[in-house]
């Protein structure tokens, strides 16, 4: 065991480093936000030396809601009855709660159901916007400066995947969105057949991201082809 100059044993604090260390790794491989909440669970739990902990984050990307998705450990009794559990984000508090008496009624209540004599409630902020949060407790002595100084690393990184998820999602949304748009003009133009081929074949174009685009219309007599370049620009060719 390495002790410190105060005497202190540094080992646990490295393993605890090395347990949330891996919260950023995930994170920046591109981990889904279940992944990377479970790791923070288990990250602080093993971090702070918690009994029990509840991540929570926001409702299904809405901005009202945190409810409990990460715990550890994940196979208990307690577990189970607390996940899916939920803070209202006003009631959350921006600070840190060390006093059972200021946590909100639900994490209370999940302190309660812990037989938790020691509390530790640490918010996930995005700016001044609680977007999740972590929850330690424990039966024994008071969480110390460490731990909370370790839960905060876990918020932080728990903030940046969630930030980093709603991110994302609104960069689906938007793609979705246009591709939307763009297929109701090539319907819209369905009365004019050179013109819907052209549209089909844009939309095509901008929805696969594809760098160019080819649709050929036969009949019995003639056969006609519409294609697009990256740029969305298309042509008719005609042949009999």
């Amino acid at each position: 065991m390495v002790v410190g100059l105060d005497g202190n044993a540094v080992e646990p604090r490295v393993r605890a480093l090395d347990a949330l260390a891996r919260v950023s790794s995930l994170t920046a491989a591109g981990a889904s936000l279940p992944e990377v909440v479970a790791a923070v669970a288990d990250g602080a739990a093993a971090a702070a030396g918690a009994e029990l902990v509840l991540v929570r984050v926001l409702e299904d990307g809405g901005a009202a809601t945190l409810r409990a998705r990460g715990l550890a450990p994940r196979d208990s009794a307690l577990a189970a009855e607390l996940e899916g559990s939920r803070i209202a984000v006003a009631d959350a508090p921006t600070d840190v709660v060390r006093d059972g008496a200021g946590l909100p009624r639900a994490a209370w209540r999940a302190a309660e159901r812990a037989l938790a004599t020691a509390s530790l409630f640490v918010p996930a902020l995005v700016g001044d916007r609680v977007v999740g949060t972590v929850e330690l407790y424990r039966a024994g002595d008071p969480f110390d400066d460490g731990d909370v100084a370790l839960a905060r690393l876990a918020a932080a990184q728990l903030a940046v995947a969630v930030d980093g998820a709603a991110g994302e999602r609104r960069r689906a949304d938007n793609g979705s969105g246009g591709t939307l748009e763009i297929a109701g003009e090539a319907l819209a133009a369905g009365a004019d057949e050179v013109r819907a081929a052209q549209e089909i074949v844009r939309v095509a174009v901008q929805a696969t991201g594809a760098s160019a685009a080819a649709l050929w219309l036969t009949s019995a007599l003639e056969s006609s082809d519409a294609s697009a370049d990256g740029a969305g620009s298309a042509c008719r060719r005609s042949r009999a």
